[in-house]
């Protein structure tokens, strides 16, 4: 009960830090044509990106339209308030940006450069990861279960001792094939990142 918060916080965080290379892109391109900021954070709001980051971006739309706040009040709360800590520093850097009178679309461009980057890195270790699994997939649920199999039918042909052989091949084939195979794919569902 008193983990939930974090679990759906941590969650949530996630998720927006997933979509937040493609968000900060997208405002890269309004700016860029010369759209003001408010009508970025606007436009953001009733597009179809992630829901998740839409919500967040629309939280200051709604804190604009519906309490009156000022845009750069706004953003200040939601850096104040959200789970991730990117997208609060991106809010931030935009608050310190326009404050300063620096370049707003410069400063947007080089944030989406730097999340491209973070995502491709991202990307290459989730890759590298699954390669990683690909290996140990092929060690323990193709090569150790197939010498194992040799070995007991070798052991039958030349009388195994006091084994049952039959029971272990059964034991091998139906029951360590499977578990093996099964605790591979929840390490590759738990390692490689989702895209949603």
């Amino acid at each position: 009960m008193y983990t939930l918060p974090t679990i759906l916080a941590s969650s949530r965080k996630g998720r927006v830090e997933r979509a937040l290379n493609f968000v900060v892109n997208y405002m890269a391109i309004l700016l860029s044509s010369g759209i003001a900021p408010e009508r970025v954070f606007k436009s953001i709001a009733e597009s179809d990106v992630d829901p998740v980051i839409r919500d967040e971006i629309a939280d200051v739309v709604r804190r604009m339209e519906v309490t009156g706040e000022d845009f750069y009040t706004a953003l200040r709360r939601k850096a104040e308030e959200t789970p991730s800590r990117q997208f609060s520093d991106l809010l931030k850097g935009i608050l310190m940006v326009s404050k300063t009178g620096g370049d707003l679309r410069r400063y947007i461009y080089t944030q989406a450069r730097y999340f491209m980057r973070a995502r491709r890195v991202a990307l290459k270790k989730g890759l590298d990861q699954l390669g990683v699994l690909a290996e140990v997939y092929v060690t323990a649920g193709i090569v150790m279960p197939l010498v194992v199999v040799i070995m007991l039918s070798t052991m039958s042909l030349i009388g195994g001792g006091g084994l049952n052989l039959i029971l272990w091949l059964y034991f091998t084939t139906f029951l360590l094939i499977p578990v093996i195979s099964v605790v591979l794919l929840l390490l590759i569902d738990v390692t490689v990142p989702k895209e949603e």
